[in-house]
């Protein structure tokens, strides 16, 4: 069987084989090498045209020769010295000289128009256009291209539920055009969202369908009856005739899906709202986060969908309350611009009235992002996690948002089984549990200095406050006056800084570190934000 380098030769040298090139001119000379059998050579010879000789040819001699030396010294025996050179500087390109090989297989004339195609052959979904994260796309990119030379690799973009992770990696594949065609020679994109274990096997058959040569499509194969193993010999089978494929599989929730590619020794582009599914890998993995948008990302969306540019006081009010509900959020805030008729910021205003009285459901839209409502999205972001991670992000909802809190103070509300009362054993406990819901689905926001706190913001308080039940909204404010109050008896201390909001922002902080808190403040600071919450969940 060739190598991979070898197999990439024949497919690029494709174009030129179809021109130059009949296969029954060689059977004889490569069944004097022993490179193929009597029954390979018939086989060969029955097909009706030369386009399908040349496939069968092709196929053949990648799984049963041992290297390109024995068609090379045919080509330079038939006097196509053209064919044999282009052969022999690709595999020295590819062995000596990555970078160079990249010129040498690109066409410039038409770079653009063959990337269009092989994007639409991969199934690469358009781009949209309306907003470009020229920073977080060249990230991306960068690290394709320094990952190419590996056999085998994740690239996990993660995020929250609408950050926008499919729509930097299909500007990434679209904009860059030695990206696929130099560094990868296709790509495939296939979504997965799937969280049944029949999911991974489904997912893999459209893998083993995307990897057929679009002649061959109509003869596939039925599967129904395939085992695991078998579609996974397919698999392999098919790769041979299409090496270096980049992968990319959107939405991706199953480690299942991880240890398959893996196993298929696969390069991939992955895009999770569940950072750890990765974790099952033991190839290179690199991440990148898709934070929300900045103040300024929000502001040129808004402007893409038609607002004016703000005027008064009045109008930067608007826009700054439409991008605190919406915690920056780029699915949200296109349903929002999308239902915003017409794009006035008195309508935006009516908009954000909604959100607060209603929540998130009450805000439906058809967009490009796959779900009309965010609430959807996000209900799908809760079911997949544990029983205690649910547990957990349940209590959240009596945090007040968008306020940078102390490990304490979640300490007395985030609940966790510790068969001890050591408070540092707790915290780090409770500490765990908050990196999980960071890592499962962004559900919280880590500040580790000066001291370490973590944020709710506002989307999540929003989606909460309909979802949580009355009774348990009510009885975990009782439980974390009752557990701040027994903190402040004890004079438990914590480290100051980190509280600079659990008091009074322009109030000035002492210079003593270790200076012990009063927690019992907590609340009153607060206090409005628990009286709306109660007088909210008891209507």
């Amino acid at each position: 069987m060739l190598c991979e380098v070898e197999c990439r030769a024949l497919s690029a040298a494709y174009q030129m084989l179809l021109h130059d090139f009949e296969p029954r001119e060689a059977l004889l000379y490569l069944e004097g090498n022993k490179v193929f059998t009597d029954d390979h050579v018939d086989s060969i010879k029955q097909k009706m045209t030369r386009l399908e000789r040349l496939g069968l040819f092709l196929r053949l001699y990648r799984r049963h020769a041992s290297d390109l030396n024995d068609l090379i010294s045919f080509f330079e025996y038939n006097n196509q010295g053209h064919i044999s050179e282009y052969l022999q500087n690709f595999i020295n390109f590819a062995t000596n000289d990555p970078d160079q090989l990249r010129s040498f297989v690109l066409q410039p004339m038409f770079s653009r128009e063959m990337l269009q195609r092989k994007l639409l052959l991969g199934s690469v979904p358009r781009r949209i256009d309306l907003y470009q994260r020229d920073q977080i796309v060249t990230k991306v990119v960068e690290n394709l291209e320094d990952l190419s030379e590996n056999e085998c690799f994740f690239l996990v973009l993660y995020g929250r539920a609408g950050a926008g992770k499919s729509v930097i990696a299909s500007q990434a594949l679209s904009l860059n055009e030695t990206l696929i065609g130099g560094y990868y020679d296709s790509v495939i994109w296939l979504r997965d969202a799937g969280v049944l274990p029949k999911s991974t096997f489904d997912l893999f058959s459209d893998v083993l369908l995307m990897l057929r040569n679009e002649d061959d499509l109509l003869n596939f194969p039925s599967i129904d009856n395939v085992t695991s193993v078998v579609l996974k010999k397919m698999i392999a089978n098919a790769l041979i005739d299409r090496p270096n494929v980049l992968f990319v599989f959107d939405d991706v929730v199953l480690d299942d899906t991880i240890r398959w590619a893996q196993e298929l020794n696969l390069r991939c582009m992955i895009t999770t709202r569940d950072v750890e599914i990765a974790n099952v890998a033991t190839v290179t993995c690199d991440y990148i986060e898709i934070p929300p948008f900045q103040v300024q990302e929000c502001d040129d969306l808004f402007g893409a969908y038609g607002f004016p540019a703000a005027e008064s006081d009045y109008d930067d009010e608007i826009l700054t309350k439409t991008i605190g509900l919406s915690s920056g959020n780029p699915a949200l805030l296109t349903m929002m611009c999308k239902t915003c008729h017409p794009p006035t910021y008195k309508r935006l205003a009516q908009l954000n009235q909604r959100l607060e009285t209603k929540g998130l459901r009450s805000i439906e839209c058809i967009t490009p992002y796959n779900y009309k409502s965010y609430d959807i999205s996000l209900q799908r972001c809760v079911e997949v996690l544990s029983e205690e991670d649910r547990e957990a992000l349940a209590y959240v909802v009596v945090m007040p948002p968008s306020v940078d809190i102390p490990i304490k103070i979640w300490s007395a509300i985030i609940p966790v089984e510790v068969c001890s009362n050591d408070d540092n054993l707790i915290e780090d406990q409770v500490c765990e549990r908050m990196d999980r819901l960071f890592r499962r689905g962004c559900w919280v926001s880590m500040k580790p200095n000066p001291c370490l706190t973590y944020r709710v913001d506002s989307l999540v308080n929003l989606f909460l406050r309909r979802v949580v039940d009355a009774n348990t909204i009510l009885s975990a404010i009782s439980t974390l006056q009752q557990r701040l109050l027994e903190f402040s008896n004890n004079n438990s201390p914590n480290i100051r800084p980190a509280c600079e909001q659990f008091y009074n922002p322009k109030e000035e902080l002492q210079q003593n570190p270790e200076e012990e808190i009063d927690y019992s403040k907590f609340m009153e600071i607060h206090k409005e934000f628990y009286e709306n919450l109660i007088k909210e969940v008891s209507n």
